[in-house]
């Protein structure tokens, strides 16, 4: 067998391809996830993209994460925090973190939710809008739980 320089290059660019290729699909099934969360929190507000967004929290204060800057983890996973606007007045600002991660095979994308080691959600190829169900309401209850676990006893 005889691999050639051009041989070995190919090959980056087709690995090149295939890891943009495979973060475009998750960083579309993030902000799908995002969107869909946002209409399940049913806000009577005027804007709905305040409430919950893709972000991290720097130096106590909530920061917008662009999905497009977005990079794979080691394992080809993208992680992402959602933060979550729970703040009762302007004053004492409060979000809520959860990371989210997902991971793609056999074009199906797998998501995780917080810390949870459970089976993750699937998103089949045909998108449906149960699975995007299913993590809303897994973000909604790993924020829940928490809350229980800091009320006072």
């Amino acid at each position: 067998m005889n691999i050639t320089y051009d041989d070995l290059v190919e090959k980056q660019k087709l690995l090149d391809r295939k890891y943009t290729e495979r973060l475009v699909d998750l960083i579309e099934g993030a902000e799908k996830i995002l969107e869909e969360y946002r209409e399940s929190l049913v806000y009577h507000g005027d804007n709905r993209a305040k409430i919950a967004f893709i972000g991290e929290i720097q130096d106590g204060k909530a920061e917008f994460v662009r999905l497009s800057e977005a990079q794979l983890d080691e394992e080809q996973r993208l992680k992402f925090g959602i933060l979550t606007d729970l703040s009762v007045n302007d004053l004492k600002k409060r979000f809520a973190y959860v990371e989210l991660t997902l991971s793609m095979h056999e074009g199906r994308i797998f998501v995780s939710v917080g810390e949870s080691v459970g089976v993750p959600f699937i998103i089949p190829a045909d998108n449906s809008a149960y699975s995007y169900h299913q993590v809303c309401l897994a973000i909604k209850k790993n924020i829940s739980d928490r809350l229980d676990a800091e009320m006072p006893r």
